[in-house]
């Protein structure tokens, strides 16, 4: 450098601590913006999937706003853990309603709506949800439409969090209600009017630790929560989805007359004393309306409902149901209108107010409660029977006929005698209904019904209440015990069972969708029993498939099991002990171009 003169090198070495410092400004301002910059992308407006005919959740409009960057170089440690409690109530003929979920999001902080969206995932694999609505906080759906079948509310109990540069901790409490109803009260009440829809209330605690360390955009944050959290929630509402539809089996599609058309609610007087928000305001499975209405009043609840009760009864209310001091609560009928006036229930599992960006109007004031209140607008007796009416016809599913069975008047049960007698159905269900239709005036038949209705239910996974039902009619007709070795094989053979023996060769019959194939072998331990089901389900890859279910019955222990997807020029095979190193293998095929299966058995 002897050419450069001193002055120059100066002018150098000045232009360089000035691009170092530009330099090092833009890192420090992109490292603050990245910690300190916008926060999670969260969707604030309401999402939808939907299903069209066989194929998967696909979303409907716009699923997310466009997205922060996001970037994470870090590593995570989760903790989540899940305590459940469930009731239900239910009618004699009850089924567990699937269809339609709408998911709202109680909280304004992104943990949850990360976490709600997480949480979907399993759910949009459920073969029989055909649609899902995820509302943010403060999205309601519209008035008048159809009601879901299952409402799923999130909240936010507790979080305390640390957001250091390179270190972040959250410590979560999180709360998940899944019911049938936006929300319940503790009280049921059963009647002819009462739809044949599994009632429950289900509750999932969470509490959620994790731990981070590195760099992370704030765009990024609560990634690995958010999934910890959905993913377990996602997975016990599955579990006790798939649990429901078992023991009560699925409601089936039903004929539109059984969903009247929307009514307006009457007025009550005392919405107006009250600081009210409308909660929805649908119409659903017989009935024109059902409201519900959240309340905030002053003092205890139990003072204000008694209030209300008097208001009520003053109008031309009957009190039909009063709670008592530690469980206040009123139902009030007119005609065939319910209104059920209930407090707010508090989790003593996760004390204090649900996390909000607004707090309570009156924090620090009087002490200050919250109602519930439920308006139903039943279908009226002649309405129902009109519908009724209309599938006591020969062309009408036995699922459906039977999830009315407990509305029937006397003229209705006689066509639904006849309806079955002409069937010879295959589900005990319906042979259990013909042996009570029966009755004591012709014991004999009944007996029989009794028998078929006890065998059949080798044939299914969960019998669900049938096995009662059956209990219950044989010691009416003084049926102390029922032996699967009183049962004639020409009777087997009537419900449709095929025998198979060692040595034979493989025996073959054609079944639809989800219809039964059976087979049977008497052994030195007794019965055995082997049935073979295609049911059609939605992969989570969205193709329509047809699975091979096999459920086997061997001195009294009964096994069950799924898997093989059934393609035409593709079998599937899959056996069940028959005890002595014996084994029946059932082979599937699917007929080409038809909905119709090959069902070939073989005991090797």
């Amino acid at each position: 450098m002897s050419g450069v003169s001193p002055s120059t090198i100066e002018r150098w070495l000045k232009g360089w601590r000035f691009v170092a410092v530009v330099a090092i400004a833009v890192g420090v301002l992109g490292v603050l913006f990245l910690w300190l910059g916008p926060g999670p992308t969260v969707p604030r407006q309401r999402l939808t999937w939907a299903r069209e005919e066989d194929g998967p959740l696909e979303p409907v409009g716009e699923t997310s706003p466009p997205a922060h960057f996001a970037a994470r170089a870090e590593v995570t440690e989760t903790k989540s853990s899940l305590s459940t409690t469930t009731a239900s109530s239910s009618s004699g003929s009850a089924r567990f309603a699937c269809q339609t979920i709408v998911i709202l999001n109680e909280s304004d902080h992104p943990l949850i709506a990360r976490s709600a969206l997480q949480m979907i995932e399993p759910l949009k694999k459920l073969s029989y949800v055909d649609r899902i609505d995820y509302l943010p906080r403060g999205e309601k759906l519209e008035t008048g439409r159809l009601a879901p079948d299952v409402c799923i509310r999130l909240s936010l109990h507790k979080i305390d969090e640390s957001n250091l540069l390179v270190r972040r901790s959250v410590d979560a409490q999180v709360v998940a209600h899944a019911s049938s109803s936006w929300v319940s009260s503790r009280h049921h009440h059963h009647d002819r009017l009462t739809p044949p829809r599994l009632n429950f209330q289900w509750t999932g605690r969470l509490q959620h630790q994790s731990k981070s360390r590195g760099v992370a955009s704030s765009a990024a944050r609560y990634t690995e929560a958010a999934k910890s959290i959905g993913k377990e929630l996602g997975k016990s509402l599955v579990k006790q989805f798939d649990k429901f539809r078992e023991e009560y089996g699925p409601m089936p599609d039903l004929p539109a007359d059984f969903y009247p058309p929307y009514r307006e609610p009457q007025p009550l007087q005392f919405l107006k004393r009250y600081d009210t928000h409308l909660l929805s305001s649908w119409h659903g499975l017989m009935n024109h309306n059902e409201t519900f209405w959240e309340m905030e009043v002053p003092g205890h609840a139990g003072d204000n409902i008694s209030q209300i009760a008097r208001e009520m009864e003053s109008a031309g209310w009957k009190a039909s149901s009063r709670g008592n001091e530690r469980s206040p609560y009123a139902r009030f009928t007119k005609e065939d209108v319910v209104v059920e006036v209930f407090p707010k229930d508090t989790d003593p599992s996760f004390p204090g107010p649900v996390v909000a960006t607004t707090p309570p109007e009156h924090e620090g004031g009087p002490r200050r409660s919250v109602l519930y209140v439920q308006y139903v607008d039943h279908v009226s007796r002649e309405e129902l029977a009109r519908a009724v009416d209309k599938i006591l016809t020969e062309g009408t599913p036995i699922q459906v006929l039977l999830t009315f069975r407990t509305t029937w008047s006397r003229e209705q049960r006689q066509r639904a005698l006849e309806i079955l007698e002409e069937r010879n159905p295959s589900e005990p269900e319906a042979w259990v209904t013909l042996a009570e239709l029966y009755g004591d005036e012709q014991k004999e038949r009944a007996r029989n019904a009794v028998l078929r209705a006890h065998v059949l239910t080798r044939t299914v996974k969960e019998p669900g209440d049938v096995t009662g039902r059956i209990k219950r009619q044989a010691k009416k007709l003084g049926i102390e015990d029922i032996a699967d070795e009183t049962v004639p094989e020409s009777m087997l053979r009537e419900l449709g069972f095929i025998e198979v023996r060692p040595g034979l060769k493989p025996v073959e019959t054609k079944v639809g969708v989800s219809e039964p194939a059976t087979f049977f072998m008497r052994t030195d331990k007794g019965l055995v029993t082997t049935t073979a089901r295609v049911v059609r389900k939605s992969l989570p890859e969205g193709k329509a498939s047809y699975v091979l279910q096999l459920v086997s019955e061997r001195g009294g222990a009964r096994s069950w099991s799924e898997g093989g997807t059934v393609r035409e020029n593709s079998p599937v095979a899959r056996g069940s002990s028959y005890g002595d190193d014996r084994r029946c293998e059932v082979v599937v095929n699917k007929i080409s171009g038809k909905e119709r299966f090959r069902v070939t058995a073989k005991v090797r």
